[in-house]
């Protein structure tokens, strides 16, 4: 009965300790359910902040795209402008003239930019306020040439690259391309100007 009792003892014994260690493993098990909770809440965040930025970056990567879409497109027009102009060549001088039966040098640029889409001023003075003015080294096609006489600004031209320019010179003449930087246009250069910015 002893030997029995003390088997029956351990046996107990055994299965308190069976029983400890499986509500120890019980509770750990519980305890690592809300551990990763916290975890998760952790990198969500991370994750919703990761994405907030990512979300600006990509908003300001279109708006960078949309401005260059939209001075490309500027610069085009700007460009066919000059070819209009140049097409005109040969034309006769009209004071007060904006169509190919003749031009004075504000019609030119007028029609010109009118032939593209894009609305300017009809004078030389009004021409010079509307156009941003920019360097004699930024001029690229498109762009407007103003020359001073006597007293004031003018005369305009259409620029076309590498130094030159088209204009309606004056009565008796006719539309031509000239240089910036020979004799009397370089001598009464007054600025440059750019119509589409």
């Amino acid at each position: 009965m002893a030997a029995f009792r003390t088997c029956s003892r351990y046996s107990c014994d055994w299965a308190v300790g069976a029983n400890s260690f499986a509500q120890k493993r019980t509770s750990n098990t519980c305890s690592n359910k809300f551990e990763p909770t916290g975890i998760v809440q952790q990198k969500l965040r991370i994750s919703l902040s990761r994405m907030k930025h990512l979300s600006y970056l990509l908003l300001i990567l279109l708006l960078i795209s949309s401005c260059q879409q939209t001075q490309t497109i500027q610069h085009s027009k700007a460009e066919a402008a000059s070819r209009v102009a140049r097409s005109m060549i040969g034309q006769p001088y009209r004071y007060g003239g904006q169509s190919p039966g003749g031009f004075d040098c504000s019609g030119l640029v007028w029609y010109s930019y009118k032939k593209v889409g894009v609305k300017t001023a009809r004078t030389t003075k009004e021409l010079r306020k509307q156009a941003k003015k920019i360097s004699r080294k930024e001029l690229r096609a498109g762009d407007l040439v103003f020359f001073k006489g006597w007293v004031r600004t003018n005369h305009v031209g259409i620029y076309i690259g590498d130094g030159r320019f088209v204009h309606a010179p004056s009565s008796g003449k006719k539309i031509k391309i000239d240089r910036l930087d020979t004799g009397y246009w370089d001598d009464h250069f007054k600025s440059a100007g750019r119509i589409l910015k």
